[in-house]
């Protein structure tokens, strides 16, 4: 017993001292490759700024330090950013086929990216304490993000277009020359 608490403390002092993750990482494999317990390691770590997570569907561990949490955090939104910028409000009467197509497209790598974030963003709040939890920015928020692009995503494969007042007044405006060509195509065939 006395010498899995050495082992622990071991462990507790390398963390505090600053070790890299990949070698906590490989320490911590070590360490439970002899029969440590999972519990017990974890707690070596608490009131740190490292964090021990299961990965790989419980397959693996890592140590990982919160900064790199937080980084990754940032890039995913970064990730979102950049992909919703490409992001066009299509006019119902005038885009063409191809426009359309690539902006299906466009809509659907978004809707991914914010997919990858909203799950990546749980995870990183797991494995932070309440008061680190304060230091993910608000303003990495997928709705207002998409919003002030006049879209919104639902959790689904593609983000949507926001119907808007504008979107009405271009559907009412759609649907009257559809009824001109329709009728003019009537008045032609009755006269012909």
């Amino acid at each position: 017993m006395q010498m899995k608490n050495d082992q622990h403390e071991n462990l507790r002092q390398r963390v505090l001292a600053g070790m890299g993750g990949d070698l906590l990482t490989a320490e911590l494999d070590r360490l439970l490759s002899e029969g440590a317990r999972v519990d017990d390691l974890a707690e070596t770590l608490e009131g740190t700024a490292w964090r021990f997570m299961i990965v790989g569907c419980g397959s693996h561990f890592a140590i990982t330090h919160v900064d790199d949490l937080l980084a990754a955090h940032r890039a995913s939104f970064d990730e979102l950013r950049k992909e919703a910028a490409h992001l066009q409000v299509l006019d119902m009467s005038l885009s063409s086929e191809e426009e359309e197509v690539a902006q299906t497209r466009v809509r659907m790598r978004v809707a991914r990216c914010a997919s990858a974030y909203d799950i990546g963003a749980a995870r990183t709040k797991r494995f932070l304490l309440p008061d680190e939890a304060a230091l993910l920015s608000e303003e990495n928020d997928i709705r207002e993000l998409l919003a002030e692009k006049g879209f919104s995503w639902n959790g689904g494969d593609t983000v949507h277009e926001i119907w808007t007042d504008e979107h009405q007044a271009s559907y009412e405006l759609a649907m009257k020359r559809n009824e001109v060509i329709n009728w003019e195509a009537v008045v032609e065939e009755m006269e012909g």
